[in-house]
């Protein structure tokens, strides 16, 4: 299992060398990461002081993106929003992956009437419409707090994933070590936990940072509706206040105010994307294009 760790970090490096936008798209992530994880304990949220005098200040030393419509130093409202966005990626994602992983492999493992209830529950969920979905229960329950809107979301991204997942269990079911095992006496749950599972995990890998991406879109595009509780340092709220409160896009002075969270949001997405797409390359050996 070492040996085989190595060789992966190895092919990860050495697939950094040559692949530029991987190298960029990493970087770019372990910066967003670092901050995530940082911020909250370097900044402290009353430094951000409402100074009208320097509203709409340019970027400068002081304010490297300058500050708000109310003298906000905006780059450490970003960099606190970078803990509140990751938070919740991480929650979408975590909750998606488990229901589509224990719905495709029981699926897939199980076959006969398991695999067709399951798979005709994941094919009805999966023709409702996820995004409108998720505003009419927000709507029909007010009082939902982040997390449980977030649980919500992740209901409605696991289905393709659960059938992705089934396809490739169906796929290791039909080895011969399994039926070896099997014939061993060996037991369902080990042969799933011990055997089965570490086969796909490239999988739920790359489609765990897909669920992260997605979750994160969701959270942040929710924010930015106005739909969600309140938190003033999430990037969609920033961008709430800066088009529909302070009409920052409107004002000359106010470009920094509206581009920095929206540029923000857009470069954590092309990262996310761009480092899916390598890691695939990387677990999985047949999509190499670097080689």
């Amino acid at each position: 299992m070492r040996e085989q760790q190595r060789e992966l970090l190895s092919s990860f490096l050495k697939g950094l060398a040559v692949n530029k936008l991987a190298l960029v798209s990493t970087a770019i992530l372990c910066f967003f990461t670092l901050t995530a994880l940082l911020a909250p304990l370097l900044i402290d949220p009353r430094s951000i002081e409402i100074s009208p005098e320097k509203r709409y200040l340019p970027p400068s030393l002081e304010h490297p993106l300058g500050t708000d419509h109310m003298g906000r130093d905006i780059l450490r409202q970003l960099l606190l929003g970078a803990s509140d966005v990751f938070r919740m990626g991480l929650f979408v994602a975590s909750i998606a992956i488990t229901i589509g992983t224990l719905v495709g492999l029981f699926a897939g493992y199980a076959g006969g009437s398991m695999d067709r209830v399951l798979m005709t529950l994941t094919d009805t969920v999966i023709l409702i419409p996820s995004f409108p979905l998720i505003l009419i229960l927000i709507a029909t329950f007010r009082r939902m707090d982040v997390f449980s809107i977030g649980a919500i979301s992740a209901l409605t991204m696991w289905m393709g994933y659960a059938r992705g997942m089934r396809a490739r269990i169906l796929q290791v079911r039909e080895m011969p070590f399994v039926e070896a095992l099997k014939g061993l006496g060996v037991g369902d749950a080990r042969i799933i936990l011990g055997e089965v599972l570490p086969l796909v995990s490239p999988y739920m890998i790359v489609e765990f940072v897909r669920m992260f991406r997605g979750g994160i879109f969701v959270i942040v595009g929710l924010a930015f509706l106005g739909v969600t509780p309140w938190s003033p340092y999430n990037w969609g709220t920033m961008l709430n206040i800066a088009y529909f409160q302070a009409r920052s896009i409107f004002i000359p002075g106010g470009f920094w105010h509206w581009f920095s969270p929206l540029a923000a949001i857009v470069m954590l997405q092309w990262s996310l994307i761009e480092f899916s797409r390598y890691i695939e390359e990387v677990l999985i050996p047949r999509l190499k294009e670097y080689e």
